[in-house]
């Protein structure tokens, strides 16, 4: 790993040797990447980053395609069902892309739907309120949800989305009823946070930060401060140990050829060190994850296990 790369995070490990490029005549038109969500959210600010510099390292430029619906579900289920050519990639976030195949019936499986190519974000999830709305701490919030059940409002971006998991588990952490609404992507979830339809909503730090004049964040859910937002206190340190964080990585469709995973994988692993990525990752607050797709793979198959394990 390179010195560029130092400002990121890494999980698992990448003991393979430099290999000779393999000779693949891929790719030969432009590539198709899904976003299972929404323009304008954490997912889609992610991939515009990718968009800026794909052409640069991919030798074609990616097409960002959103197809947002049932949290994610929708865009999930066409990377899954689509041709294995390597024309079509995309994200799948975990926990949220886990939680909803074990709460309902749906066309793909996380394990076995999927090519893991490589893991590009960390990003703790956060409960925020508009500025004008009367609580200035998470115990204020939680004193007046315990006074009031189910009369406060909670949006997420979808049903089975990490950030709807993100509020059940605070709202059965602190002991509250909440109300919860679900929206089709984080855009218009913002969107109604900041129309006052709702008063909370768990939110990334990205999505966060492009209306942060507008918000003021609770509680971070991990287990310190993050720079990002280093005012901000955890909920831990106000007496809820929460520590949630989403990921999201790129696959492909099951069945891609090994070479093209290997072309995508390194080349994209390159861009992760440029110094211009760093630094618009660093624009839109996003933080850095590497991992290969051994280890993202090992990743799904733990985050699947948790699941599993909460359910029961």
């Amino acid at each position: 790993m390179t010195a560029a790369c130092s400002s990121g995070t890494q999980e698992g490990n990448d003991t393979s040797q430099p290999a000779e490029p393999e000779k693949i005549s891929y790719p030969e038109k432009p590539i198709d990447f899904i976003v299972p969500f929404a323009a304008g959210g954490g997912t889609d600010l992610n991939a515009r980053v990718i968009e800026k510099l794909a052409e640069k390292y991919l030798g074609q430029p990616v097409v960002i395609v959103n197809k947002e619906g049932a949290g994610g579900q929708v865009g999930y289920e066409l990377i899954a069902q689509a041709k294995p050519d390597g024309y079509t990639i995309g994200y799948l976030n975990l926990p949220g892309a886990i939680q909803i195949a074990a709460d309902r019936e749906t066309k793909y499986d996380p394990l076995n739907s999927y090519e893991p190519i490589i893991m590009q974000v960390l990003e703790p999830k956060l409960v925020a309120v508009r500025k004008e709305a009367p609580w200035q701490t998470m115990q204020e919030y939680i004193d007046y949800a315990k006074a009031n059940p189910g009369k406060s409002k909670a949006a997420n971006n979808g049903p089975g989305s990490a950030n709807e998991l993100a509020m059940k588990m605070f709202a059965d952490k602190a002991q509250i009823e909440v109300t919860h609404v679900p929206y089709d992507g984080a855009g218009k979830m913002m969107a109604a946070l900041l129309g006052g339809h709702v008063d909370i909503a768990p939110l990334g730090v990205s999505e966060f930060n492009t209306n942060a004049e507008q918000l003021r964040v609770l509680a971070v859910f991990s287990k310190e401060r993050i720079k990002e937002l280093k005012d901000a206190p955890t909920a831990k340190e106000q007496g809820l140990d929460l520590d949630l964080s989403a990921r999201r990585g790129i696959v492909a469709p099951k069945g891609t050829p090994q070479e093209i995973v290997n072309f995508l994988h390194d080349n994209l692993k390159k861009m992760w060190e440029d110094p211009e990525y760093i630094q618009m990752m660093e624009q839109i607050n996003a933080i850095p994850l590497y991992m290969n797709g051994e280890d993202f793979t090992k990743r799904i198959q733990e985050e699947q296990k948790m699941i599993d394990e909460l359910a029961k």
